[in-house]
C-alpha cells in the first residue's frame, strides 16, 4: 500500500544523481547547490584571493569575501546581493579554523536535504533554501544594521527546519560535542531557541561588532530557521499524525517487512472499512502527486484516523 509510492520508496537522492558523481546532466540539485558553493570557494581563494570582485576590503586592513549583503549595498539598489551572500564564505585569510564555516554549512544541507529533496522535490527545496536564506538575511540586517553578512547558513538552518517537521519522530544522531542522538523535533526546537538566545545576547553583550566579518550571524539562522517551519507547515506537514507515521517512519519501513503491504494488512472487516482503506489510498496517491497542500479537510481526518488505526495496529504486532 505505502511502499510502492515514490516517497515511501527507500533510495534516496545520491551526491551524484546515481552511482558517484556521474555526469553534471544528472546531478541532483542538491549536488548542484553544493557544487557552485565548492567552486565559488575555489575562486575567492585560489583565482582572485586578492582582487574584486571576490574580495572586498573590511576597512580594517583585512579582507572579507565579495557578494556579500548589506544595508548600505540594498540601499545602492544591489537586491541581487540577498541571493549572492548565500555562495560566498569565509576564507583562509581568517585563520585555519575558516574553512569550517563552508564546511559546516554544505554539510548541514546535505545531511538535512537529501530528505527534503525527496519528499519534496527540486522546486520546494530549491524555495526553502533560498528564500529561507533571504529572510534570515533580512532579519539579521533589521537586529543590527550594521551587519555585512554571508554565508548559507541562513538557507542551511531552514533545510534542517524543513526536515525536522517532515520526519519529528527520526531519530538522528549528533556528534558535536560527543556523541548523542536526538529526536528530529527536538533537534529543530534546539535549533530555534538557541539561535534567538544567542542573537539576543550577541546584542545585549555589544559583540555585534560593525561588518561581523569573523562574527556570527545567529539572527539570520533564526530567521532561516523560521521560514523552513513554517513553509512545510503551510504544505500541511508537521501538525498530524500523518508526518510521524506515513512520511516520518517512511525509511525505517522501507527497509524491513512492511506491515502495511496489501499482502499482510488485515482484510476489511466491513464494506465500509473497505471503502474507508480504498479511499486512503487514493488519497495518500494525492498527497504522493500534489503535495499536502491539495488535501481537503476531509480527507486529512480520514489520513489522520486510518493512520491512527494502523499505528496501534503496529504497536501490537
Amino acid at each position: 500500500m505505502l511502499d510502492n509510492r515514490d516517497y515511501m520508496r527507500s533510495e534516496r537522492p545520491s551526491f551524484g544523481g546515481g552511482g558517484g558523481l556521474g555526469s553534471p546532466s544528472t546531478w541532483s540539485v542538491l549536488t548542484w547547490v553544493i557544487a557552485i558553493n565548492l567552486a565559488v570557494f575555489f575562486l575567492q581563494n585560489f583565482i582572485f584571493s586578492e582582487t574584486p570582485p571576490f574580495r572586498i576590503s573590511d576597512g580594517g586592513g583585512g579582507w572579507a569575501p565579495g557578494f556579500g549583503v548589506s544595508v548600505e549595498a540594498l540601499k545602492e539598489g544591489e537586491i541581487w546581493t540577498l541571493l549572492t551572500h548565500q555562495f560566498v564564505h569565509s576564507g583562509f585569510e581568517a585563520g585555519g579554523l575558516a574553512f569550517l564555516h563552508i564546511a559546516l554549512n554544505l554539510l548541514m544541507i546535505w545531511m538535512f536535504g537529501r530528505a527534503v529533496l525527496s519528499e519534496l522535490g527540486s522546486r520546494n527545496f530549491l524555495i526553502i533554501l533560498l528564500v529561507g536564506g533571504v529572510c534570515g538575511a533580512v532579519l539579521q540586517l533589521l537586529t543590527n544594521s550594521n551587519t555585512y553578512l554571508f554565508g548559507a547558513s541562513g538557507g542551511a538552518f531552514a533545510i534542517l527546519l524543513a526536515s525536522c517537521c517532515l520526519s519529528p519522530e527520526n531519530r538522528i544522531t549528533m556528534l558535536v560535542p560527543i556523541p548523542i542522538e536526538l529526536r528530529a523535533r527536538t533537534i529543530g526546537r534546539a535549533a530555534i531557541i538557541i539561535s534567538l538566545a544567542l542573537g539576543i545576547f550577541t546584542m545585549i553583550s555589544g559583540q555585534g561588532k560593525p561588518g561581523m566579518v569573523y562574527g556570527t550571524a545567529h539572527f539570520a539562522h533564526l530567521g532561516g530557521a523560521l521560514f523552513g517551519f513554517f513553509f512545510v507547515r503551510r504544505l500541511g506537514y508537521a501538525d498530524g499524525s500523518l508526518t510521524s507515521f506515513d512520511l516520518g517512519q517512511q525509511r525505517k519501513r522501507s527497509e524491513m517487512k512492511n506491515p502495511f503491504s496489501r499482502r499482510e494488512r488485515p482484510a476489511p472487516r466491513t464494506r465500509e472499512e473497505s471503502d474507508v482503506m480504498e479511499r486512503y489510498d487514493d488519497i495518500l496517491d494525492k498527497v504522493s502527486a500534489k503535495g499536502m497542500q491539495s488535501i481537503t479537510k476531509e480527507e486529512r481526518a480520514i489520513l489522520d484516523e486510518v493512520s491512527e488505526r494502523l499505528r496501534a495496529r503496529e504497536g501490537k504486532r
